[in-house]
């Protein structure tokens, strides 16, 4: 055929080969290469089928690299059927912050991802079963309040250079923070201005200011000696009175008319000369 081969009805090719240079064009079933027959039919312009194409266990070939948007892809084509695919159920009207959709069986559901964050009515918290820790080139800044809960637990953080700085087994203050707290219970020593000895329970370095009672069964306080401050210790007790003031008793007997109380050898180192206060009571 030299030119274009019209066929309105069903065309039946045997053995024998066609060749065309124009276009053929088949409006009705075009059956190329029948159940007992291996014919060829070679069409150098377009092939248009209006119903489809029969290729039985055949395939194309020879096709070349696709130009345009219409032209085949690859050198196979699907001789299947796509089924009907099964509906999914149970699509969540909506997910929380945070949250992303996922398939479970035919079924999608609302998923928080490891490692992320969740926002709820009064709080944000983090899905971890972990640790939770920011290096030393980053910080942490809370206009609110922090707080830790769950049994074994402890919290470090650094507010600023003047907040609160808490760690497992010490708690530090710098000069202008505040810790605020109902009930404080240690089973360790407590140092607030230097690190506590394993001897006191609690240290204090610098000035005291109580404003309700101070109950003790005794206020002895320690003081360095004088004569031998590196080496030794002088234990004092309180004594209530109007004035600062240092006591010592004694007792002597007249001998001639005279008697002498022997005072510790640190006596001169430790008092004042002036304004001293000596009180004899005779006793019979």
């Amino acid at each position: 055929m030299n030119g274009v081969g019209r066929f309105t009805e069903s065309l039946s090719v045997g053995s024998q080969s066609y060749g065309s240079t124009g276009d053929v064009i088949a409006s009705g079933i075009g059956q190329f290469g029948a159940v007992q027959s291996i014919g060829v039919l070679s069409v150098q312009g377009n092939a248009y089928l209006w119903r489809g194409a029969d290729m039985s266990n055949s395939r194309i070939i020879r096709v070349a690299s696709p130009t345009y948007s219409d032209d085949a892809a690859t050198k196979s084509y699907v001789d299947s059927y796509t089924p009907s695919w099964n509906k999914l159920t149970g699509f969540p009207s909506s997910c929380s912050g945070g949250q992303y959709v996922s398939g479970v069986g035919s079924s999608l559901t609302c998923s928080v991802p490891s490692n992320s964050w969740t926002d709820s009515s009064s709080y944000t918290y983090l899905n971890r079963n972990s640790e939770f820790s920011i290096d030393n080139s980053g910080s942490l800044d809370m206009p609110g309040s922090l707080s830790v809960s769950g049994g074994g637990y402890s919290l470090a953080m650094v507010v600023d250079s003047d907040g609160i700085h808490m760690w497992s087994g010490d708690i530090r203050m710098w000069n202008g923070g505040h810790i605020y707290t109902t009930n404080l219970t240690t089973t360790g020593n407590v140092g607030i201005g230097t690190s506590p000895s394993y001897s006191n329970k609690l240290e204090v370095y610098g000035n005291v200011n109580i404003q309700g009672t101070l109950s003790a069964s005794t206020k002895n306080f320690v003081i360095d000696h004088p004569l031998d401050p590196e080496n030794k210790q002088l234990i004092h007790s309180s004594l209530e009175g109007p004035e600062i003031a240092v006591f010592y008793r004694g007792e002597a007997q007249l001998q001639n008319g005279k008697a002498e109380v022997v005072l510790p050898n640190y006596f001169e180192a430790l008092t004042r000369k002036e304004n001293r206060t000596v009180l004899l009571t005779p006793k019979f």
